[in-house]
């Protein structure tokens, strides 16, 4: 089983930053504090407003099989695991995915040294420093048929490890 999803910058998760960004503007305004402070507090919600612009942390793609999940960016692609803190509805659905490695693995059969076989194992091996990825898929960012599709794979799939993510409706 093989299924790809192409993201789109979504519009709604821009103006939802914007505002958001505005509304903590806004209440400094209204906000008891001296002058330097303001104007401090000011200028970080600006460039935290500017950075989550400006910052190409969005995949472009995600590709679900049997086997793995990864995640296209722009200029490179990650394997990664579903993590469990995941938030699925009908209308948004944010993932959770932690970087995994796919290493060799010795595997012995006894202490005998000559049945020990090098096999290549998919193994999720956490590790110290592992990058954390968030997707927050929007109903602008990919197309109707994608997302429900997606909700059916996260609600059954194996690749979910029986985790029910989405509530029966």
């Amino acid at each position: 089983m093989l299924f790809r999803v192409e993201l789109a910058p979504s519009r709604l998760l821009f103006a939802g930053i914007v505002l958001s960004h505005l509304l903590a503007l806004a209440s400094l305004m209204f906000a008891d504090i001296p002058t330097w402070l303001f104007w401090v507090l000011a200028s970080g919600i600006f460039v935290n407003a500017l950075f989550s612009r400006f910052s190409d942390n969005q995949p472009v793609a995600l590709l679900i099989s049997d086997e793995l999940v990864r995640l296209y960016f722009q200029d490179y692609q990650v394997n990664v695991v579903l993590e469990s803190e995941c938030y699925c509805t009908s209308w948004v659905q944010i993932l959770h995915f932690r970087e995994c490695l796919r290493q060799p693995a010795l595997t012995s059969t006894s202490s005998n040294p000559s049945l020990t076989d090098s096999v290549s194992l998919p193994i999720s091996i956490p590790r110290l420093g592992a990058k954390h990825y968030r997707v927050i898929i929007l109903p602008d960012s990919c197309p109707g048929h994608a997302r429900r599709r997606l909700a059916v794979l996260l609600r059954w799939h194996r690749f979910a490890r029986g985790r029910q993510l989405l509530p029966r409706d």
